[in-house]
């Protein structure tokens, strides 16, 4: 049981040290590039990959410097790829 704690312990810090890459500027990049998903996908795929990537950029689990820029520019995609979805399905 000890040697059980000290695995998950161990898996635990190394978790914590794991820095995500950090995202390009958002001005150079679309909503759906940030996102890392086609242009073309749907709702789901939209949420599935801003929930992927918010655990890698988020400033509360990711320590980089950065952080904080990264998940703005993250959240940012994401409205704007909700919004495109948004917009796209109504009439003209």
């Amino acid at each position: 049981m000890i040697a059980d704690f000290a695995i998950h312990a161990n898996e635990q810090a190394r978790q914590q040290r794991k820095v995500a890459v950090p995202l390009k500027p958002s001005h150079q990049r679309t909503p759906w590039d940030i996102l890392q998903i086609s242009a073309q996908s749907d709702k789901e795929a939209v949420k599935n990959a801003y929930r992927r990537l918010a655990r890698l950029y988020h400033p509360d689990l990711n320590r980089s410097h950065n952080a904080t820029a990264e998940m703005q520019a993250l959240n940012a995609a994401y409205d704007a790829a909700l919004s495109a979805l948004d917009n796209a399905g109504q009439p003209l």
